[in-house]
């Protein structure tokens, strides 16, 4: 089939944007050039997910091309690399913090010199309502987990210094960031959660009232299918899913295929994120 012409552009931007990356990392500066490279990405293709972007009406043609796969590989891998040094530098931040209080939120944002904004926070509270209403009796779950916690899990803190009686339980498969968030544990006193490391398609999920599945989270399909093999309890489960060209950076899957989980709620896009949060629910 013939490449219409924005897509051809479309994709000289692409080659050019990820020939940069791969180069900030060979500077000596490069871990401040990599994530100047990879913000700059993002705010082109958080463009681009808005029907006014030059290329939002070129996404399926790309998404079908034989350039995506590749594309898609090599935005993963360095969106993982990003999300990964940005968190870290965002923990040593807060590891620097000394408050005599318990940490709130607010605290906690100021303390890493306030990197998520309004649209984040808004986000979030919206986010944490939908939780709370689908709870029903509007008291805070006993016991959540969520996977892919990675090293500075935003929504794992939220309901940890929001809700003391929650024991909060974040799992992943990297050691490392599994390590900072300890740390991050171990220094604020967060007595009511625990990190461990494990492959959520291994892991059992039969003692939690609700489970959060991270962007970074892979491969959903399974997670979804272990979640709803091993949770008898009928926990709420919040999953967080790319749109359109966040499809580069994240994991998606057809969550309605999947049996024993049925749809509660899927909330609007966020569009500075580029994902949508759904609210899946085991029967009982």
């Amino acid at each position: 089939m013939r490449e219409s012409d924005n897509f051809k552009a479309l994709k000289g931007i692409l080659e050019y944007k990820m020939r940069m990356i791969d180069a900030s990392r060979e500077k000596q500066n490069g871990h401040s050039d990599f994530v100047t490279q990879m913000e700059d990405l993002w705010a082109f293709l958080r463009s681009q997910n808005s029907p006014s972007g030059e290329y939002h009406a070129v996404y399926e043609e790309f998404q079908n091309s034989d350039f995506y796969p590749a594309a898609r590989s090599h935005l993963r891998r360095a969106q993982e690399e990003y999300e990964t040094l940005i968190e870290i530098d965002d923990v040593n931040e807060l590891l620097e913090y000394k408050t005599s209080k318990r940490l709130d939120f607010k605290a906690f944002n100021a303390a890493i010199k306030n990197r998520y904004d309004q649209d984040t926070f808004r986000s979030s509270e919206e986010e944490m309502t939908a939780v709370m209403e689908e709870l029903g009796d509007q008291k805070p779950p006993r016991k959540l987990v969520m996977v892919g916690c990675g090293p500075l899990a935003q929504t794992l803190l939220y309901f940890s210094l929001t809700f003391s009686e929650t024991r909060c339980i974040g799992i992943d498969n990297n050691p490392v960031a599994i390590e900072f968030a300890r740390n991050l544990k171990q220094h604020f006193q967060l007595e009511n959660t625990d990190y461990e490391v494990c492959n959520a398609v291994e892991y059992r999920f039969d003692d939690f009232d609700v489970i959060f599945v991270a962007n970074f989270a892979a491969p959903k399909f399974r997670i979804l299918q272990r979640i709803a093999e091993t949770a008898p309890n009928a926990p709420l489960v919040v999953v967080r899913l790319p749109v359109l060209y966040s499809n580069l950076f994240y994991d998606s899957v057809e969550y309605k295929l999947i049996g024993n989980l049925r749809v509660l709620r899927e909330m609007p896009v966020n569009p500075r994120m580029m994902n949508k949060t759904v609210l899946l629910k085991r029967p009982s």
